[in-house]
């Protein structure tokens, strides 16, 4: 794996995630961080599929479980919202053949530009989910 990315799972390995506080913690700054955050899965029609051009998600799932919609990034997905000038981040309508993985607690995934990804969707039931999503610049690969 890139050095990057094991710098990044090493900081999940390395911190209690659980007990950090909601938001943004700079490891380098701009290049690789690490955003906290807490909120409660729901029906994937309440969410839309994304994908980002200048970074990579480390998605790591500390208490809770959610569902990710997956599918890879192609010339016909129907844009929704084009974000990426001021947040990295390209919404599209729907997708098709979408793959579901789960995560649990402990688990994570990672997701480079070429992954649309659908994050916090129900698995069975909504629930409180606290996640860390490490930030890897592209750059850095």
């Amino acid at each position: 794996m890139p050095a990057a990315i094991v710098r990044g799972l090493a900081y999940l390995a390395a911190n209690d995630i659980a007990g950090l506080p909601v938001g943004r913690i700079e490891l380098e700054g701009d290049k690789l961080y690490v955003l906290v955050q807490d909120y409660a899965t729901v029906a994937p029609s309440e969410k839309r599929p994304e994908a980002h051009d200048k970074y990579l998600d480390i998605q790591y799932i500390a208490n809770g479980a959610e569902e990710i919609g997956w599918c890879v990034r192609h010339d016909g997905l129907e844009n929704a919202e084009d974000l990426r000038r001021d947040k990295d981040v390209i919404f599209f309508k729907n997708i098709a053949d979408e793959t579901k993985l789960v995560l649990c607690s402990g688990m994570y995934a990672i997701f480079f530009p070429n992954d649309v990804h659908r994050p916090g969707c129900i698995h069975g039931k909504s629930q409180a989910v606290r996640k860390a999503v490490v930030k890897i610049s592209i750059d850095l690969l």
